[in-house]
């Protein structure tokens, strides 16, 4: 499963561990109760929940996880790299395309930081 999240919007693919098949595409408000609200009923078979490292994905992913969802933060450049290949860039396309680098276990994963950590500038 992987979600591509922006500032108002998150894309989520859900796709099938064994064959690779889409099970669900949609996209909600940027917001853990409506993504939590697609994903709730897939919660006993979802693998992972995986979603690329930005500003506001530390905190997406601290309120998905503390709703018992299996998380992974994904680095943004290497993710990035993966998907060049894409010809049409669009986020219902990369929200593709990273449920299936997760899939496959084709990423790199990364530390979500703390609130406190967010919020402190150096």
């Amino acid at each position: 499963m992987k979600l591509d999240a922006t500032t108002t919007t998150t894309a989520i693919c859900i796709v099938n561990r064994r064959a690779g098949t889409i099970v669900v595409e949609t996209g909600v408000p940027t917001d853990p109760d409506a993504t939590f609200g697609v994903l709730e009923p897939y919660a006993s078979t979802l693998h992972l929940v995986g979603h690329e490292a930005t500003g506001w994905s530390a905190w997406l992913h601290r309120e998905l996880e503390a709703r018992g969802m299996p998380m992974v933060l994904l680095e943004t450049h290497h993710s990035a790299r993966m998907l060049e290949a894409q010809l049409n860039k669009t986020d219902r396309n990369d929200a593709r395309g990273l449920a299936q680098l997760v899939r496959s276990g084709w990423f790199k994963p990364v530390h979500a930081k703390s609130d406190a950590a967010n919020r402190t500038k150096l």
